[in-house]
């Protein structure tokens, strides 16, 4: 935990009050994905897709922790002819997304603690090393 402090103390985050889809990419929205390290979304609903979607653009590393599915917003399906009705759904849409790159970790919590994320081939960190 303390070098995960140290690391982010004088860390002063930015604010932008909009949704999270092809609207953001404005001019500063293409450099906040440009210049950011990952796309991150815990319980992220209807920016469930567009976190995917814009992270792999920018070929960033993206995690989600879905939750709510939206099958009457979102058309998504699964094989091709499956509509994506639940949240087990939902899990497999993602999983389909880049099959045996998108990985799956459970979070020690109660409710919905399934975390899929996706790192760019041949990704490292700026930090590693």
């Amino acid at each position: 935990a303390n070098v995960l402090f140290e690391r982010f103390k004088d860390w002063a985050p930015s604010q932008m009050q909009m949704l999270f889809n092809e609207d953001f990419v404005t001019e500063e929205g293409h450099r906040l994905l440009s210049e950011c390290e990952a796309v991150v979304g815990m319980h992220p609903d209807e920016a469930t897709d567009a976190i995917i979607e814009l992270a792999m653009r920018y070929n960033k590393p993206w995690m989600v922790c879905p939750c709510c599915v939206f099958p009457r917003t979102f058309n998504r399906l699964l094989n091709g002819n499956k509509a994506v009705r639940t949240y087990e759904d939902l899990c497999e849409y993602i999983q389909s997304i880049d099959p045996g790159n998108v990985q799956e970790v459970t979070l020690d919590f109660e409710g919905r603690n399934k975390v899929y994320y996706w790192l760019p081939k041949g990704y490292t960190t700026k930090h590693s090393g």
